[in-house]
């Protein structure tokens, strides 16, 4: 959203569409240390503030997240969406459990060419992983370099957006690379969560859907190999000679209701 302002000086009508399935993440690199330590990774996770990147980075546009789901997805819960917190005395307290008393030195992987937003999450987190002791480093790289990094999967945190969160659950899983259980860029490799991916993709009965992505709720919060932060909305800009324009729920533009401004 870095033009927008610009835009709205030069005369354009700009506003944001808001896709349920576009979601800012972030990746972690579990095979690397000190990440390869749930525990840690727990740590991290507890120093996100979303309340403050939808105030201040998104000024109040889409909405925050804790786990993938739009409210209408089979997989939504409600009590598990409210479960992420930033907490920097539980962080601190789960550092010292994990071994890291003095906290440690970590990168970051973003890209102000891809995303604005996650660049600025980044300083974001820079500061407030101080608090325990984590010192941050920043590698803004050209979009090129970042997806050469994460194609390799050779990073400890990467700044990241997934799509198809407002599909089937099963489609997400099965087509988001980040969200695979076989073959993810994090190097996560859990058989439990193969083994209920699965299951969840194979059966027809509601109930035991929804139970079973409560299971992988509960595990993707505990074992964070991913964390979902906040819906990325796509900006669209265009004439104020033209009205009508509208946008699907996956940001895709509708031009068939356009007609010249009266």
């Amino acid at each position: 959203n870095r033009e927008v302002e610009n835009l709205r000086n030069a005369g354009f009508e700009v506003w944001a569409t808001n896709p349920d399935g576009l979601v800012f993440d972030l990746l972690f690199g579990v095979n690397k240390a000190p990440l390869d330590n749930k525990l840690v990774r727990q740590a991290i996770a507890l120093m996100i503030n979303r309340d403050r990147f939808h105030r201040i980075v998104m000024d109040g546009i889409g909405e925050a997240r804790c786990l993938p789901w739009p409210e209408y997805s089979i997989a939504y819960d409600a009590e598990l969406n409210e479960r992420c917190e930033f907490n920097p005395e539980k962080a601190k307290a789960l550092l010292e459990e994990a071994g890291y008393p003095d906290g440690f030195d970590l990168e970051i992987i973003t890209s102000s060419q891809q995303s604005t937003e996650n660049v600025k999450f980044s300083e974001m987190l820079q500061n407030d992983l101080k608090q325990i002791g984590v010192n941050l480093t920043i590698r803004d790289m050209d979009s090129a370099g970042a997806t050469s990094v994460y194609r390799a999967k050779d990073y400890p945190l990467y700044t990241h957006t997934f799509g198809r969160a407002n599909k089937d659950p099963a489609s997400l899983f099965g087509t988001a690379t980040v969200w695979k259980p076989v073959g993810n860029t994090q190097n996560y490799d859990n058989p439990e969560y193969l083994r209920l991916t699965q299951e969840a993709a194979s059966t027809l009965d509601k109930d035991k859907r929804r139970e079973l992505y409560r299971q992988i709720n509960e595990l993707i919060l505990d074992e964070v190999f991913i964390v979902a932060r906040h819906t990325n909305p796509r900006w669209i800009a265009h004439s104020k000679d033209w009205e009508g324009i509208d946008a699907s729920v996956d940001g895709d533009i509708y031009l068939f209701g356009m007609k010249p401004a009266s």
